[in-house]
């Protein structure tokens, strides 16, 4: 069977920002205990994302001597508003939870895009899909609810930014095809940096930045937001967009395992068991589409 090197390409870029993902959950919930409020610290990712990008982007119009499209104006726009709900859930989910389940809860969004790709392409939802998402469900009960089968307001959050998420990675699949990555880069950082900017300014979130900060900053900045959405939105060109979730899922793999190394997080039963029933839901998701692909060839 010959390897289709478009695809696997696009599956190492794709791991690639799973991994730069995972180390991002430890330098954003450092940049949080720093001191850094939610939008301050979500304006200096984003400013420093655009800043970074731009001379991409110069490059790039330059090369191709085309004028960007209204249709990608919208697309990234779009992306971007999805983009700054997505971090700014995730970060607040951060001050309130830890960083093992913050990153297990968002990989969460794997389960979710196959139904949001139903409800945007019309593909149908196969039973597998049904059946991985009763098994998180389970898992996320294991993972998240208390005595009181009460979810903390941070598990909660972290959800909601699964769902931002599937809905960020399911839409790239949908527009990365006809619009210029860089493009497309360029405008949703460019949204959430003036989001996020007026948003600390509404919310008087002005910090003084620090040498341990400033790091975090152009890290979270440079390889977490323009450097990893860049090799995102490249990568599902070749990736359908279950695929590239379930990939990308793998993100909340390497979340706890860089918390547990780097801040010496406890690795807890209900972490262990609920965990493991999440990424064997999410295994599960994704045999079903491997063996789904095997059937057409």
């Amino acid at each position: 069977m010959e390897i289709n090197r478009g695809h696997l390409w696009g599956d190492i870029q794709l791991l690639t920002v799973a991994l730069i993902w995972g180390l991002g959950y430890v330098a954003a919930k450092i940049g949080l205990q720093d001191g850094a409020e939610p939008f301050f610290l979500m304006a200096l990712r984003f400013s420093t994302a655009v800043v970074s990008i731009f001379p991409i982007f110069i490059i790039h119009s330059i090369k191709t001597k085309k004028r960007m499209q209204l249709s990608t104006l919208r697309n990234g726009i779009l992306l971007g508003m999805l983009n700054f709900l997505e971090f700014f859930f995730q970060t607040i989910g951060l001050r309130y939870t830890t960083i093992s389940n913050n990153a297990v809860l968002i990989g969460v969004n794997v389960i979710i895009v196959p139904f949001l790709v139903f409800l945007l392409t019309k593909r149908k939802v196969k039973p597998k899909s049904i059946l991985a998402a009763f098994f998180t469900l389970i898992g996320i009960g294991i993972l998240s609810l208390n005595e009181e089968f009460a979810m903390n307001n941070g598990d909660l959050l972290s959800l909601v930014a699964a769902v931002m998420l599937a809905f960020h990675i399911t839409i790239t699949g949908i527009v990365a095809k006809d619009d210029s990555s860089v493009d497309l880069v360029l405008l949703q950082m460019m949204t959430g940096a003036i989001l996020s900017v007026i948003s600390t300014f509404v919310f008087k979130e002005v910090h003084a930045v620090t040498a341990a900060s400033m790091l975090v900053i152009l890290y979270l900045g440079i390889f977490c937001t323009m450097l990893a959405f860049l090799l995102q939105t490249i990568g599902q060109r070749h990736a359908h967009a279950t695929q590239a979730a379930m990939i990308l899922s793998t993100e909340s793999l390497f979340g706890p395992i860089f918390a547990i190394l780097i801040l010496g997080e406890a690795l807890g039963p209900r972490l262990v068991i609920g965990g493991a029933i999440i990424f064997a839901a999410i295994f599960l998701s994704e045999y079903e589409f491997k063996s789904s692909n095997k059937s057409k060839e």
